[in-house]
């Protein structure tokens, strides 16, 4: 699968309730951030474990790189919103479901 195949799974997933919205934020994220680079190792990302870790850490570089307001509105984060708080998006996401897609993604040619 390539990149652009990976990304339209994870929107037809949203659109189709099977992932929450923070698990498709999160999967966009992780695959944007390899596309410069082809397919090479995910930056503490080769296990689950290590992509839920990726998952905070960007998470909070986001919340530390936007104002409030753009933050919120990038995760859905906030009162009024899907997450009420940073810790309560970052549980909804399905790291395994994302390991596992991102596993299946080929090297970009070049």
């Amino acid at each position: 699968m390539n990149l652009t195949q990976a990304c339209r799974n994870l929107q037809q997933w949203l659109e189709q309730g099977e992932i929450e919205v923070a698990t498709h934020r999160c999967g966009l994220d992780r695959l944007l951030a390899t596309k410069p680079h082809g397919h090479q190792a995910m930056l503490n990302g080769d296990s689950e474990q290590g992509l839920e870790q990726w998952g905070r850490q960007n998470a909070l570089h986001w919340q530390e790189t936007l104002d409030a307001d753009a933050f919120a509105e990038r995760f859905d984060v906030g009162h009024g919103r899907t997450y009420g708080c940073i810790e309560q998006m970052l549980s909804c996401i399905d790291y395994l479901l994302l390991f596992e897609l991102l596993s299946q993604v080929e090297p970009a040619d070049g």
